[in-house]
């Protein structure tokens, strides 16, 4: 387990224990860590959800926490993290929507969510996050259509949404970010009666 009395280091600004078979939650206690910047905790057997409080750390850059077992929500809270850059959530059995205050984490770059059971529909605004560049939201249980907000993001790179319940066609105006930064672009519009059109995507699954 991760040992809650991590939390007097005040001062620690990178925290790695990736890989190394730890189980149990994630201490809430980490929050008390003001100067963190990168958590890395990817690769181990850690369970339990996602305490509201981890995301007051308005310092922290990157983190870490894909291949584990975290289970429940991602907090609305996750909207305080004002500072983060990299989100890496995958490979876990998280449930629920993907709030919609992803929206207001304006510095973020990567986010990765895939392979979850994630619900819902994409946040209405989640063309807010301009400095997006890798998205992968794909193999959940997501439905509804593409937010329009995402033609405003102009640095995405990498956009996966295949594998769920997303339905309809890839809109002329997102297909024209693929003009620009856009080069990998997936959904499930593979087939006679895709479930998605998509003319512009680089694969169809």
């Amino acid at each position: 387990t991760i040992p809650p009395g991590l939390s007097s280091l005040e001062a620690l600004e990178v925290l790695y224990l990736d890989s190394n078979e730890l189980s149990g939650s994630i201490p809430y206690q980490l929050s008390k860590l003001r100067s963190l910047e990168e958590l890395h905790l990817h690769r181990n057997e850690l369970e339990g959800t996602l305490s509201p409080s981890l995301f007051t750390l308005d310092r922290l850059t990157q983190f870490y926490a894909d291949h584990n077992r975290i289970s429940g929500s991602i907090p609305d809270e996750i909207g305080g993290l004002r500072s983060i850059q990299q989100i890496y959530l995958y490979e876990n059995a998280l449930t629920s929507s993907i709030p919609p205050s992803i929206s207001d984490l304006s510095s973020l770059e990567r986010f990765r969510v895939e392979y979850n059971m994630l619900s819902g529909a994409l946040p209405y605004d989640l063309g807010s996050n301009l400095r997006l560049e890798y998205l992968s939201v794909n193999a959940n249980n997501l439905r509804g259509d593409l937010p329009e907000s995402m033609r405003q993001m102009i640095n995405l790179q990498t956009f996966h949404f295949s594998g769920n319940n997303i339905k309809g066609s890839v809109s002329e105006e997102i297909c024209k970010l693929t003009e620009d930064n856009l080069v990998e672009l997936t959904a499930d519009c593979k087939g006679d009666e895709p479930r998605f059109e998509c003319s512009c995507c680089s694969e169809c699954l």
